[in-house]
Order: structure tokens, then C-alpha cells, then sequence
């Protein structure tokens, strides 16, 4: 893994444990009642791990398909294509 790599998803784990904590305290500290702005930086917070830790990956896979199209379509390259899509190609166990 690379510094951003790293910095990306400590920042993600970061957040949100900074959410969860957030929610426990107002839970705790508010009579058993969560206000709606602490709702509204939970759902940021699932928002933004989401997107550190989803959209590279999705980047990564794309990338790694175009690469695979650019080399040529021989049989090796066309498994690892159907690797890549496991939707549309797996056949059933």
C-alpha cells in the first residue's frame, strides 16, 4: 500500500469512528436522544468512508480492465476480463 493509501483510509476510520463516537455521547448525554444534526455528520461521515474506500477500488478495477482491452484479446486476457466482471460471466455453482 502507498502513503495515500494509507492516508486515505485512516482518514475514512478516522471519521468515522469520530461519528460513532458523536452518536454515543449525544445518545448518552442527551436523554437517551439523538438531535438531528448529529444524525446529519453521521450520514456525512458514512458518506465520505464511503467514497475514500469504494471509489479507488472502483478506479483500480476500471483502470485495470482498460489496460487489459489495450493489450489484445487473447485468451488469457479475455479470462481475466471475465475475472474482473464477476456479474456477467461466473457461472453458476
Amino acid at each position: 500500500m502507498t502513503t495515500k493509501d494509507w492516508l486515505q483510509y485512516g482518514s475514512a476510520i478516522g471519521v468515522l469512528a469520530s461519528g460513532v463516537a458523536m452518536a454515543m455521547l449525544s445518545f448518552f448525554f442527551n436523554a437517551h436522544e439523538i438531535s438531528e444534526s448529529v444524525l446529519w455528520y453521521i450520514a456525512q461521515t458514512f458518506l465520505y468512508a464511503g467514497s475514500a474506500m469504494g471509489i479507488s477500488t472502483y478506479v483500480q478495477n476500471e483502470l485495470e480492465k482498460i489496460k487489459i482491452r489495450e493489450n489484445g484479446n487473447t485468451a488469457h486476457t479475455a479470462s481475466r476480463i471475465e475475472e474482473l466482471q464477476p456479474g456477467e460471466h461466473q457461472e453458476k455453482q
